[in-house]
């Protein structure tokens, strides 16, 4: 079972992974860049159940938005709910 920081490490490999490719776009875009933000959660230290865990982890992912996006945000690292 994956904790929350090998969970953190590599959602941050793929963040950077996706930031640093360029993808083909169209006629008017040829190459478009792409970034993700994630949010991150862990049961059962942050969450008591699934829907906490899915609720929890998606506060993470409007927290990592808000803060300018391109970001995986740990919810045990946040001060939110």
């Amino acid at each position: 079972m994956a904790g929350e920081e090998q969970a953190y490490q590599v959602s941050e490999r793929v963040r950077i992974a996706v930031a640093e490719k360029h993808f083909e776009g169209n006629k008017e875009t040829p190459i478009v860049k792409i970034t993700i933000s994630g949010g991150i959660c862990s049961y059962p230290q942050y969450a008591n159940n699934t829907v906490e865990l899915i609720y929890k982890a998606d506060e993470a992912l409007y927290k990592a938005k808000e803060e300018g996006r391109n970001r995986i945000y740990k919810h045990s690292e946040q001060k939110i709910k």
